[in-house]
């Protein structure tokens, strides 16, 4: 990737923020996302197998391609940096 196309990418992302998915709203995000090879995200994230972060450029339609990166549910928390079920002290 070219220096112009990272920054635009790092626009993008500051643009519009990082977002999580998850429960009802994933369904409908799949169905819409595609690899920058124009396959499928679902098959892609069936091969990953969720041990590990994985990192994979996607896109919505014909919009610039942006990074994904998916892990398994249990590492959510400790990645973006908060208590699950936080009890009141």
């Amino acid at each position: 990737m070219d220096i112009r196309a990272r920054r635009e990418e790092i626009a993008n992302v500051l643009t519009h923020g990082v977002g999580l998915v998850a429960s009802r709203d994933l369904e409908t995000v799949l169905d819409k996302l595609v690899t920058v090879n124009g396959d499928s995200l679902l098959d892609a994230l069936g091969e990953t197998g969720f041990t590990d972060v994985t990192v994979m450029d996607v896109r919505w339609g014909d919009d610039l391609s942006a990074p994904l990166y998916s892990c398994h549910f249990d590492q959510v928390a400790d990645l973006l940096g908060f208590v699950r079920y936080p009890c009141p002290e």
